[in-house]
């Protein structure tokens, strides 16, 4: 098991870069690559892009030259534009999620972390082994580079992807087999682009192995949930890899600029917050370099100046100015940091609080039962409200819920608004009352007249009969269709309907509208009829798998009557013919010239004519062979 002695010591070991391909991340931290001269790759076939098989499946790592998974378990994939979409290892769709190569048409994916529904623990990890071109040299500084991407379906993000180097060809089934000698700890959860990672090593043995991946157990990695999705059923993090480096740094004579981080403060006021200007005087910085204020309340601050900042309380506080510039080829650093004593005053000397006046009209006082009444509020400088409805409602918004006063009576309104600070709490109080009589709410209201009349598209027609209907009724506001065939609907327009028995379906629409006051209804009726006009039936089947179990095994027409002539032909996704016969006997086994046929969609086309009808049809489509 890795040791946390042993992190640290790698930590110290590495310049850690990382830049995001996203425009969301405005900030760059390293991987200025333009000051760096760098040697040849050393990484067999580097973007995936070489193989001796195209991936038809999951787990086939070892199609791509030079790659190949690290040990018994687990299974790490190979994607590649060249795989179709029914293999789920396409780019840049497949199982994990939609992604384009970084560069070329491949990549190569695997879990970095999955959950099997018992929490941490189960420690299953994936591996990608390479044999560098030629071994690595002692004491020389290296580039270890690479693209990666969080697939779109992962259910997690973790970090900690690293890197683990040897002079044999290593096996790695989990991840306390080896200590990666690369980790990269920052926690990568871009699933929209690259995001490049990077650091520098150097080679202690003339190592020609590297296996890439997450070597931390469950409980030694971060893992944070990102999305609802999941692979094969399973919370996971998936993660994407191309592009991958590691080059020899022949830039060792640059000097890293000679950081010197200076400031100087000034205390503004003390009322009513201490206000403290900070001055940033540092020299020798460059534009790689990254600020870092720790101002000594918990906050932090990365701007070249952080201005003029509030304290909102007096006292000493231990302020520290950290200067950072990091690349591929150098790291340095400095800190200055400053004990400074904040003034403090009586917040609310001068202070002067506010006149609060509270008012509001209601939009009715008095009204027939049920009464709705909103209300305006037309109060002045206050910042909170208590509102007292009358009938056991309350409210604290500036202005409350319409209210409907359903009950006969006189129902007394209360506003209290205020304004409360840390220097003054003062308040005011408006009431109101609304009375509400048993007016008769039918009083006046006139009954309409209802009609219910519907158009059927079609009212006789041959079986399957497909009908819709459009609604001529007028004046109603609820609907009940009965379709005729056991089907019901309460919309305006019902969806479209198939009758596939022969004989007569009688329509009814109920039309209706409904109130306090009144409930009125009409009535429709319309018959449709339905008949057996062509029995004949001819279907191709859309898949076969001649896999000898007995069922499916060929592909052919099945007709409901004899045909007295056929001709039918079977082209592969090339347009070359692999199967042409005028026998309806004859049946495609999925074999051309006695071989085979890989899975896929093929395409049929077939001219017939049936015995009994003497009528003659030209069909065409496709079939998928599985096996």
């Amino acid at each position: 098991m890795k040791t946390t002695l042993t992190k640290f010591i790698v930590f110290l070991g590495l310049h850690c870069c990382l830049y995001n391909l996203s425009t969301q991340l405005m900030a760059q931290t390293g991987c200025d690559l333009e000051v760096c001269q760098l040697g040849n790759n050393l990484v067999n076939n580097p973007s995936f892009e070489i193989y001796t098989t195209c991936p038809v499946s999951y787990s086939e790592l070892s199609n791509c030259a030079g790659w190949a998974q690290a040990g018994l378990n687990g299974s790490s994939d190979y994607m590649n534009a060249c795989a179709t979409p029914i293999t789920n290892v396409d780019v840049p769709t497949n199982i994990f999620g939609n992604q384009l190569a970084a560069t070329g048409d491949a990549y190569a994916g695997f879990y970095t972390y999955v959950d099997f529904g018992l929490g941490p623990g189960q420690n299953y990890r994936e591996y990608a082994r390479n044999q560098l071109l030629s071994p690595m040299e002692v004491g020389q500084t290296y580039l270890i580079q690479m693209q990666v991407s969080l697939s779109d379906n992962s259910y997690y993000a973790t970090n900690s992807l690293g890197v683990y180097f040897s002079t044999l060809m290593p096996n790695v089934d989990t991840p306390n087999d080896v200590n990666p000698q690369v980790v990269f700890t920052q926690y990568v959860d871009d699933a929209t682009g690259w995001t490049t990672v990077c650091a520098l090593f150097t080679p202690t043995q003339p190592y020609q192995w590297m296996v890439i991946g997450s070597f931390d157990n469950d409980f030694e990695t971060t893992f944070t949930q990102v999305s609802n999705n999941n692979i094969e059923s399973l919370n996971a993090a998936y993660y994407y890899i191309d592009d991958v480096m590691v080059a020899k740094n022949l830039s060792n004579s640059i000097t890293p600029p000679n950081l010197q981080a200076s400031f100087t403060y000034q205390q503004l006021s003390s009322c009513p917050f201490p206000i403290v200007s900070f001055t940033n005087t540092s020299t020798d910085t460059t534009d790689n370099t990254t600020i870092l204020w720790q101002l000594g309340d918990g906050n932090t601050n990365t701007n070249y100046n952080p201005g003029d900042y509030i304290y909102f309380t007096g006292g000493t506080y231990t302020v520290s100015l950290i200067l950072t510039d990091i690349t591929a080829c150098y790291e340095t650093a400095d800190t200055m940091t400053m004990v400074i004593d904040v003034l403090d005053c009586d917040p609310c000397a001068g202070v002067v609080p506010p006149i609060i006046t509270a008012a509001f009209a209601p939009s009715v006082t008095q009204g027939c039962i049920p009464l709705p009444v909103s209300f305006a509020n037309n109060s002045t400088n206050a910042t909170q409200y208590i509102w007292d409805l009358g009938n056991g409602q309350s409210s604290t918004a500036a202005t409350p819920p319409n209210q409907i006063y359903d009950q006969t009576g006189t129902y007394n309104i209360t506003l209290i608004v205020r304004d409360s600070t840390l220097c003054y709490d003062v308040s005011a109080t408006a009431t109101a009352s609304i009375t509400v009589d048993g007016c008769d709410p039918c009083e006046g209201v006139v009954t309409p007249v209802i009609t219910a009349a519907f158009t059927p598209s079609i009212t006789q027609g041959c079986l399957p009969l497909s009908v819709s209907f459009a609604n001529n009724s007028t004046n109603a506001t609820q609907y009940i269709w009965d379709l005729g065939n056991g089907q019901t609907s309460t919309a305006s327009t019902p969806p479209n309907q198939i009758y596939n028995q022969a004989g007569s379906y009688d329509i009814v629409l109920i039309a209706r509208d409904s109130t306090l006051c009144y409930d009125v209804s009409a009535t429709a009726t319309q018959t449709i009829g339905s008949q057996i006009c062509d029995t004949t039936i001819v279907l191709f089947p859309n898949a076969f798998s001649p896999n000898n179990n007995g069922q499916n095994e060929t592909f052919k027409p099945f007709a409901s009557q004899p045909f007295s002539s056929y001709d039918m032909q079977i082209y592969n996704r090339w347009g070359q013919k692999i199967f042409d016969t005028n026998n309806t006997n004859d049946a495609w086994d999925g074999k051309y010239r006695g071989e085979q046929q890989p899975m896929g969609v093929y395409v049929w086309q077939c001219k017939y004519t049936l015995l009994e009808t003497n009528e003659t049809k030209n069909q065409k489509g496709n079939v998928t062979l599985l096996r």
